[in-house]
């Protein structure tokens, strides 16, 4: 009897120091346990609840790094942008000097070829509040970073990369230029939306004149795009209208420009003018001379020009001869 009571002993002991060695362990591993729990519970939820669940992830801190990051590696749009947004909280509450931030930066270079589509236009969204949390030494680095996925293959990495291109700490608007011819309607309307406004007194990379031909791109809401672009930077509907005509690819639309040039405003006239005269159609550059010599426009510089240097002996002719036409008449 004594005996059994002294095996029962020792099992309760040995029970009871289990438990407290588990319950230790576990205390100890407590935030390692946390962040597998809350990554978890982050990949299997579903709308606004992984945004729930990132939120939690991310205020344990470092040690949430690995889990955040290795979701950057699902093709999972949404599980992505949930990625992201724990990582930036995280990258926003590191300041410049303790490191952690360079740390994160280092990680998204080394483990970018790992990441999904989605996971790499995550890491480029990151960009702006990585150059706050590193400070100006790594901002060449990370623009590299959103240099390389303006020319990525991926449409939803070239995507991120306008949207962070435009961000006044990152500035690479030169390297979406050549997003407006880009194959994909969606990156040419992300690409017209970042480039089209200006700023007051700033140099446009792409002038209106430029932007004009994009009235005729075959996606509708890029043409749409394009005219409220023209429109923030000043130019009237009438302006509007005869650009769409005359950069229309059919040369007969082109001529109509003439039958609607502004009859009240002799700058604009002009300006009309020497557009349509160095156009590729013979027809419409003789009719610019025409309608310069019935008009009485300031014009004869150029027409000179036209009667020593177009590469059509006709218009040369007719330049030459409205060319006196408007030498005779006064201005």
């Amino acid at each position: 009897m004594a005996e059994q009571q002294s095996r029962r002993k020792k099992f309760a002991i040995i029970c009871l120091t289990l438990l407290v060695l588990g319950a230790g362990i576990a205390w100890w591993q407590r935030i390692p346990l946390q962040c597998w729990y809350y990554a978890c519970r982050m990949q299997r939820a579903e709308g606004d609840q992984r945004q729930v669940w990132a939120e939690r992830l991310a205020d344990l801190g470092e040690p949430a790094l690995p889990r955040l990051l290795a979701c950057l590696a699902k093709d999972d749009e949404g599980l992505c942008d949930a990625a992201r947004c724990g990582l930036e909280y995280l990258a926003r509450t590191w300041q410049p000097a303790d490191g952690r931030g360079r740390e994160l930066a280092q990680h998204l270079f080394e483990e970018n070829a790992a990441f999904s589509p989605a996971g790499k236009a995550a890491a480029l969204e990151l960009v702006p509040a990585l150059i706050s949390a590193n400070g100006p030494e790594a901002a060449a680095r990370l623009k590299r970073f959103v240099a390389a996925g303006l020319q990525s293959a991926a449409p939803v990495e070239r995507l991120a990369a306008i949207g962070v291109a435009l961000r006044p700490e990152v500035n690479l608007l030169e390297g979406v230029v050549p997003l407006l011819n880009d194959p994909l309607p969606e990156v040419r309307r992300a690409a017209m939306l970042a480039l089209g406004p200006v700023a007051d007194n700033a140099e446009p990379l792409v002038s209106s004149d430029q932007l004009l031909r994009w009235l005729h791109d075959p996606d509708p809401e890029v043409q749409h795009n394009c005219e409220m672009a023209l429109r923030c930077r000043g130019l009237s509907p009438r302006d509007i209208r005869l650009g769409r005509l005359l950069t229309d690819p059919d040369p007969v639309e082109r001529l109509s420009v003439l039958i609607e040039l502004p009859r009240d405003d002799d700058f604009a006239l002009v300006k009309w003018l020497e557009r349509l005269s160095k156009d590729p159609n013979s027809a419409v550059r003789a009719g610019a001379a025409r309608v310069a010599g019935e008009r009485g426009a300031d014009f004869t510089e150029r027409l000179e020009e036209m009667s020593r240097t177009d590469p059509d002996s006709t218009v040369r002719r007719i330049a030459d001869h409205y060319r006196k036409l408007c030498a005779e008449q006064p201005h």
